[in-house]
């Protein structure tokens, strides 16, 4: 029998100010929220387990497993070189 590891897949790791998200077991998927993570939990392993999330309602603490991490855009390069784009962009995240 041949031996398997746990995880197959890696998932990226989440840091604080991430935006995730949140699975909801009572709603469809169109209808997750969506979180910053404010404080990530670590485990007695030391492996983040729980984090801390701001929603649009208030404060949460949900299980990392719970959380699916949105792409970040990493560079802001307008096409038309207007760079107002970018910081109104910018500021509409904070």
């Amino acid at each position: 029998m041949q031996s398997r590891q746990k995880r197959q897949q890696l998932r990226p790791s989440l840091k604080k100010g991430d935006l995730v998200i949140v699975q909801a077991d009572h709603l469809p998927s169109l209808a997750w929220p969506m979180a910053r993570i404010l404080e990530l939990i670590p485990g007695s392993d030391g492996i983040p387990r729980v984090a801390n999330l701001h929603t649009a309602k208030g404060l949460a603490r949900r299980d990392i497993n719970r959380l699916i991490g949105l792409p970040v855009l990493t560079s802001c390069a307008p096409e038309d070189g207007d760079s107002r784009d970018c910081q109104e962009w910018a500021h509409s995240i904070d």
